[in-house]
């Protein structure tokens, strides 16, 4: 037998000791005695386990799911740099346009189809695009600074939004053509045809639009200042809330009824 002190020290926690300290007899409940080292020893045993797998696997665990997070991430912006940039250019697919190696700008043939085309938010800037038919063609947003534009066809084209920048209009037919709102400033569209245009809102400041075709066109509220008329036809536009300040319109043909407009600040020779 053992004393309180040394039973309690060694068997209480095993249920093997007797109110007064003295260790039981096996043989009397040998099978609660077994029961219970059992349950201690598997007690003890599963909590340092449960601790030691928990002290090995959880910062193992937090690498792999911070890993995981990171390429995910990696991936998502891998695959959507490559969606865009995978994207191919509409011209790409247009038989008689190619892009220059030399210069990196685009070319096409003249005579090349480009009608009802989706270029919008396209770059085409620098593009040579002389003579080529883009009637009806959605050019909104597109970038066509400095392209070439002569003799092309814009028939019915969207461009508003379009940077139009140092483009060069000369003789182009853009009859119908939306560009409303854009800045044309500095534009050389000397011979443009734009009857039926839509030029409301426009920047024509200093713009060159000498025996341009403006007849039937919408310029309301477009600035004319400085700009070059002479010889351009009016005739049927809405002239009457367009800005002339300045503006060389020697030649230019307007209707009879557009004479009395009060913000025109020279004559017209009425047909």
């Amino acid at each position: 037998m053992f004393g309180l002190d040394g039973c309690l020290a060694v068997h209480d926690e095993l249920g093997l000791c007797d109110e007064s300290g003295v260790r039981r007899d096996a043989s009397r409940d040998d099978a609660g005695q077994v029961v219970g080292l059992f349950r201690a020893f598997d007690a003890g045993l599963a909590g340092r386990a449960v601790a030691a797998f928990s002290a090995f696997v959880r910062p193992r665990l937090l690498l792999l799911i911070v890993r995981g997070l990171t390429v995910g991430v990696a991936c998502v912006v891998l695959v959507a740099s490559s969606c865009a940039g995978d994207k191919p250019h509409p011209l790409e697919e247009v038989e008689g346009c190619r892009l220059l190696a030399a210069t990196g700008l685009w070319e096409c043939d003249a005579g090349t189809n480009l009608r009802g085309l989706d270029l919008s938010d396209v770059d085409l800037s620098g593009a040579s695009l002389r003579q080529v038919d883009m009637t009806a063609a959605d050019l909104s947003g597109a970038n066509l600074t400095d392209a070439d534009l002569n003799n092309a066809d814009l028939y019915d084209a969207d461009l508003r939004g379009t940077d139009l920048t140092g483009v060069v209009f000369q003789v182009v037919a853009m009859s119908g053509a939306n560009l409303s709102g854009n800045d044309l400033s500095n534009a050389y569209m000397r011979g443009a045809i734009l009857d039926d245009a839509n030029l409301s809102g426009s920047n024509l400041s200093n713009a060159n639009l000498t025996d341009a075709d403006l007849s039937g066109a919408d310029l309301t509220g477009a600035d004319l200042t400085r700009a070059d008329l002479r010889n351009a036809d009016l005739r049927g536009a809405d002239i009457c809330d367009a800005y002339f300040s300045e503006t060389n319109a020697i030649g230019a043909l307007i209707n009879e009824d557009q004479v009395a407009c009060p913000n025109l600040e020279f004559e017209f020779e009425p047909l």
